[in-house]
């Protein structure tokens, strides 16, 4: 029997500049022109702007966010399990790795479990630096595609600036084979812009075509947008690797969608993708099998992980995972005095 899922979003928040925390933002909205949608007359410049831009470095663990927004939204003194109603606290990027483990052929993934008040927290044991090289053009695209403050079109040649908005969402996985056993999981993700309806969404840029995006990226792509609870992303397609700009039309074989035909039409610049359909695209995985291993694993640790304090290192294969009771370097990520809240 395959694993039920439910997200359900209960929080936005944003940080600013000095880690301050500020309590339901909202993002940008979408900048809904037409004519940055479909086939483009003109291209993108995604290097305007960047000139100046650099990422800012920060010392803060991933999940520091989170658990100021936690401390915000919590009561002094009740338990941590009971404000939250969770067993777990970890990442969107660990919740995602762990369910594409299943297909993953790579190295295997390490993270930190520390189980403290009852609660256990899911840490990375290395940081990721995955598309971090185009992060200043991936900005930009999110400049053209939004309103500036005044709900105006921001000009082409403003500064790159790295703002975040982000949702707290409650991840419940529940097994029939375990007897309708569920465990549920805390986290926040990034969103990038609300449309007028009131939708939160994401944006990206990807090099590849059709083809090689649903090969390479859809599965990757896919749990990132149903974990952040968007109903649909919105994705500016790069010319290649090397040039940072969105291309215009060219014309491509629609071999690639569901029902092929032989004709030849203009591939979209610029596409709005519903998360819900990219399942649907002749993808090879199977959403329910990542949903089913993302909960095997999460009840192991949990069964691993008994008593509070105790801390191991998780190593995550394709073909399973092994625990490694010594990971004392967890103890630190923390904070003391997030945990004393709750006390």
């Amino acid at each position: 029997m395959p694993v039920a899922i439910d997200v359900e979003t209960i929080g936005k928040f944003s940080r600013l500049a000095k880690k301050a925390t500020v309590l339901d933002a909202l993002p940008p909205r979408l900048n809904e022109n037409k004519n940055l949608y479909g086939t483009l007359s003109e291209e993108l410049d995604l290097t305007l702007g960047s000139e100046e831009y650099k990422e800012s470095s920060s010392t803060e663990n991933d999940l520091d966010p989170l658990l100021d927004y936690i401390l915000k939204t919590s009561k002094g003194g009740v338990a941590l399990k009971e404000s939250i109603d969770a067993e777990f606290i970890t990442t969107p990027r660990i919740l995602n790795a762990l369910a594409r483990s299943v297909y993953n052929n790579g190295n295997p993934l390490e993270i930190y479990a520390s189980r403290q008040q009852d609660v256990i927290f899911l840490c990375e044991k290395e940081k990721n630096s995955e598309e971090n090289s185009s992060i200043s053009y991936l900005h930009k695209f999110k400049q053209y595609m939004t309103l500036d403050e005044n709900q105006n079109p921001h000009k082409i040649h403003d500064k790159i600036q790295n703002k975040s908005t982000n949702v707290v969402n409650k991840l419940t996985l529940t097994s029939g084979n375990s007897g309708n056993f569920s465990l549920k999981v805390v986290y926040s993700s990034k969103v990038d812009a609300v449309d007028r309806d009131g939708n939160l969404l994401e944006l990206k840029t990807t090099a590849l075509g059709h083809n090689k995006w649903v090969e390479k990226q859809s599965l990757r792509h896919y749990l990132q947008a149903f974990l952040a609870n968007v109903p649909y992303v919105i994705y500016g397609r790069r010319t290649n690797i090397q040039e940072q700009n969105i291309h215009k039309a060219r014309a491509i074989n629609t071999t690639r969608f569901l029902q092929p035909r032989s004709t030849e039409v203009e591939e979209s610049c610029v596409d709005t993708i519903p998360t819900s359909s990219i399942p649907n695209y002749r993808v090879n995985w199977k959403k329910e099998t990542c949903f089913e291993k993302l909960f095997n694993i999460l009840q192991k640790i949990e069964s691993k992980l008994e008593f509070d304090e105790d801390v191991m290192v998780v190593k995550v294969t394709k073909d399973g995972m092994e625990c490694e009771e010594n990971g004392e370097e967890c103890y630190e990520l923390v904070n003391p005095l997030f945990l004393n809240h709750f006390e």
